[in-house]
């Protein structure tokens, strides 16, 4: 090797070093100048697409009451239902990409919020820390958004088979006394019976699916994930909390054993509720063997088994 190269070796600072020194003025950004995601025409789109379903519905239920205007009622109820298939994944995947948006954005705030809040700033190891930090809260926001989206299902179905129940099962004593005229046409008189047949059918749709418990749950499991989310963030227990003015070692030791359990928390409540669903499930088959055990037991009561003569 030259002089020349040996001199522009020794004067020429090492761009890898220039990176790790810069690296803890970096990593961190100003979260009062962060903006969350739009969502831009989602809620237009998921307006549009409940409205085109209530509408058909609302026109389905009118045609037993304007009987005449059941060519005009029949193409409204095509039109709302073909709206509501072709709008109806468009707004899912809308969905699922602002989702992951939000769920990015709360990582990268908190992420800022706990290193500031520890006081890490400074520290030379904030990188491994951020990096752990990241793993913990995105495997929390995860779990939140599963949770999330199991609530607002498990609590739209159940309301809907609600309201469906209480609707065919009020509009039946309506057909009957309407069955009864003379100018009623004969399909309606089907109706009466047809009507609390699926009534049952979407009641006991309700009990099977357990969808009531299946919101309870997720509810509870969204608070407890969102408590000790913040608990972790703001050091506010024993095992959260980072002492500002002990040295380098011991704070990056109190910052793993943070991270380690809050992981553990974390994976405690998911497992809870995971059990809480099971027992639920259980509760459900058992509730529907019940019926039959005693239905079984009164045709055995009432044709007793016939002994040898």
């Amino acid at each position: 090797m030259t002089n020349s190269k040996i001199e522009e070796n020794m004067i020429s600072p090492d761009p890898n070093y220039e990176m790790i020194d810069s690296q803890p003025k970096n990593l961190l950004v100003d979260i009062y100048k962060l903006k969350p995601p739009s969502s831009g025409i989602l809620p237009f789109l998921k307006i549009l697409t409940y409205l085109s379903f209530v509408v058909a519905i609302i026109s389905t239920i009118t045609i037993f009451a304007f009987p005449e205007l059941i060519q005009l009622l029949i193409i409204i109820i095509i039109f709302c239902i073909g709206v509501f298939i072709f709008l109806f994944p468009i707004n899912r995947v809308l969905e699922k990409n602002y989702n992951k948006k939000i769920n990015n954005y709360n990582v990268l705030k908190a992420k800022n919020i706990y290193i500031k809040t520890a006081q890490l700033e400074d520290s030379p190891k904030v990188k491994q820390i951020m990096e752990g930090v990241e793993i913990a809260l995105s495997y929390t926001e995860e779990l939140l958004e599963r949770y999330r989206t199991l609530r607002v299902e498990a609590r739209f179905f159940y309301y809907l088979l609600q309201i469906t129940t209480i609707i065919f099962s009020a509009v039946t004593p309506i057909l009957v006394l309407v069955e009864k005229s003379e100018t009623a046409p004969n399909w309606l008189k089907w109706l009466p019976v047809i009507f609390p047949a699926i009534a049952a059918i979407v009641a006991s749709l309700s009990t099977a699916f357990s969808l009531e418990e299946n919101y309870t749950s997720a509810n509870e499991a969204i608070e407890n994930l969102e408590s000790e989310k913040n608990e972790f963030l703001l050091g506010v227990t024993a095992g959260y909390r980072i002492p500002r003015y002990a040295d380098e070692d011991e704070r990056y030791k109190n910052a793993r054993d943070a991270m380690a359990k809050f992981m553990n928390q974390v994976k405690s409540i998911h497992l809870k509720q995971l059990k809480d669903q099971e027992k639920a499930e259980r509760r459900a088959e058992e509730g529907q063997k019940e019926p039959q055990q005693q239905e079984q037991k009164v045709k055995t009561s009432q044709f007793p088994p016939t002994g040898k003569s």
